[in-house]
């Protein structure tokens, strides 16, 4: 088994090392050693958790390892940020089942489970110092790599990442299908986290899995593009990126979960995703419904069309730049296909991906709002079906979606949300002017702005907070910065707000707006209201609005009156 092992990692300079144990959710030796009814001895005098131990196994050709976990187990390993030379740790390892024999022979003769345990842990310690001597490459960022083979029916499992005083760090919930799962998921805290264990999701559940790969990868993390705008979309394909596998050839599918995992983590930050896929439609969207997945998506595209019509489809449908957009496939035609058609878009295959989205790009600000941007698009999905249907003008579809607008006073609570608005937005923002959270909170409470909070909503839903909007009162009223969600764009918002506020405040009003290169929207809005130019400097131009008769489309009430 020694010379499998050694032929499996001839081509890894560095590994990280990690003794992995048998232990207990609910722990507290040695003082449950003689208190809990689960008790079962093993040979170093600690609880049996474990039906047969981590049993070393050959899988595919490979040195694996079989786990049956009982109630109450979990698979537990202590954190070392470091690598060590493959040839160090073989050497250790060997050393490891000579000591491990010995040590075994001793267990048999000492008489009671409480020196067992203190035995095995001065093995243990003796491993651990071993390691550190010959620790050779320190590393800042890693991820848990692996393949479980699930020898059962569909199964969850927690993967915990926490401080040594066992402080849960971060969690990640992996489903496990029968049959092979391959697994990547980054530590995102590798400066804090010092122990790693694994265990059913059930605390009561029995599982039988093969470890068939599970090892930590140090790896350098991708630098992210100066340029690159922060990531909104992320779209995807299925056969061969999203499973393993191609749909209309096998039915044996094989979920990729550090994949799945990664859509939701994106979800719930607010980046959506999307499905750009050459399949059949119903085919598709029963497998992603068996693999719970199905809702996690807007905008697809799962048809035998050209990859770039269909996201050039989203990225309009969805009102967002390219530049935010992430294409992930497996097929590099299929990707040289879609950049060639759309240069601003980020094509990037699925093995990398997942190292990828540790990246700048993807670091955006989350509030309650941006945990519900998927169940918005939804609504701006069927929004747009509707209006594609429509046989009338666009005014009398717009009637008909019975659209609101509020308007009030931004509060504590807000203020996340108008940050996020404020850094996300590109297209719809006046000014282009980025505000760090201090600088909002100055301008709300301060006496010589009035600010406004948007809240939207039509007959397909509510879109919570879509805008925000400051006014300087002095030396001349003026809009100095107003950023509204392109999930709400070409509804007739914008012009009747401005034309609302002119009113408001006497009958007319300026309006800064600066030429960022994205923002051409906005200007339109400029044009739609046939605003006076008053001054120009390079790209930042000054316009005055007056208020006038403006078609009553968009229902407003104003909360801060």
């Amino acid at each position: 088994m020694m010379r499998i092992l050694e032929k499996q990692y001839a081509d890894r300079d560095y590994l990280v090392p990690m003794l992995w144990g048998e232990h207990c959710l609910e722990c507290s030796a040695p003082q449950c050693y003689s208190t809990c009814q689960r008790f079962k001895p093993r040979k170093d005098g600690h609880c049996r958790r474990f039906e047969e131990g981590i049993k070393p196994v050959i899988f595919k050709e490979t040195v694996s390892a079989s786990v049956s976990f009982m109630p109450w187990a979990k698979m537990e390993a202590k954190f070392q940020p470091f690598s060590i030379s493959a040839r160090d740790l073989f050497s250790i390892y060997k050393k490891i089942i000579r000591w491990g024999r010995f040590c075994a022979s001793m267990s048999n003769i000492i008489p009671s489970n409480f020196l067992k345990s203190k035995w095995a842990a001065l093995f243990n310690n003796y491993f651990s110092r071993l390691i550190r001597r010959s620790h050779s490459n320190r590393s800042d960022h890693f991820r848990l790599e692996g393949n479980i083979y699930n020898k059962g029916p569909e199964a969850a499992v927690f993967v915990d990442f926490m401080k040594i005083d066992r402080t849960l760090v971060e969690r990640t919930k992996i489903l496990l299908q029968e049959g092979e799962n391959p697994i990547c998921i980054p530590i995102a805290r590798p400066d804090i986290t010092q122990l790693i264990n694994i265990h059913p999701a059930g605390a009561e559940d029995s599982l039988s899995l093969v470890f068939v790969s599970w090892e930590i990868v140090p790896y350098k993390k991708l630098p992210s593009s100066p340029e690159g705008k922060k990531v909104k979309c992320v779209i995807w394909d299925l056969d061969d990126t999203l499973w393993q596998g191609v749909l209309v050839e096998n039915e044996h599918l094989t979920l990729r979960q550090s994949l799945a995992q990664l859509i939701i983590s994106l979800d719930k930050k607010g980046i959506v995703n999307s499905i750009a896929s050459k399949n059949d439609e119903t085919q598709a969207m029963n497998r992603l419904e068996e693999f719970q997945l199905a809702d996690y998506f807007v905008f697809k595209k799962i048809n035998w069309d050209p990859k770039s019509i269909n996201i050039q489809k989203t990225i309009r449908e969805m009102n967002i730049n390219p530049d935010t957009v992430v294409f992930v496939d497996d097929n590099p035609f299929e990707r040289e296909e879609v950049k060639r058609a759309i240069p601003a878009i980020t094509c990037i295959s699925p093995h990398e991906v997942v190292q990828y989205a540790t990246t700048a790009r993807f670091d955006v600000p989350v509030s309650e709002e941006s945990q519900k941007r998927r169940s918005t698009y939804k609504m701006l999905e069927k929004f747009k079906k509707e209006e594609d249907s429509w046989d009338g003008s666009i005014d009398d579809f717009l009637i008909f979606c019975q659209i609101k607008l509020t308007l009030s006073h931004p509060t504590e609570n807000h203020l996340p949300r108008c940050f996020e608005l404020l850094q996300r937005t590109n297209q719809l923002n006046a000014s282009g002017r980025r505000l760090t959270l201090p600088e909002v909170q100055d301008i709300v409470l301060s006496p010589l702005y009035d600010s406004y909070v948007l809240q939207s909503e039509d007959r397909f839903g509510d879109y919570g907070i879509v805008g925000f909007l400051i006014v300087r009162k002095e030396p001349e009223v003026s809009i100095t910065d107003f950023v509204i969600s392109c999930r709400v764009a070409n509804k007739k918002i914008e012009p009747t707000l401005i034309n609302y506020l002119a009113g408001k405040y006497g009958g007319s009003i300026l309006f800064d707006y600066k030429n960022t290169g994205l923002n051409g929207p906005m200007k339109r809005v400029i044009d739609d209201l046939k605003m006076e130019l008053i001054s120009s400097e390079d790209s930042h131009q000054i316009y005055r609005h007056r208020h006038m008769d403006y078609p009553l489309i968009v229902e407003l009430t104003d909360y801060t009156i």
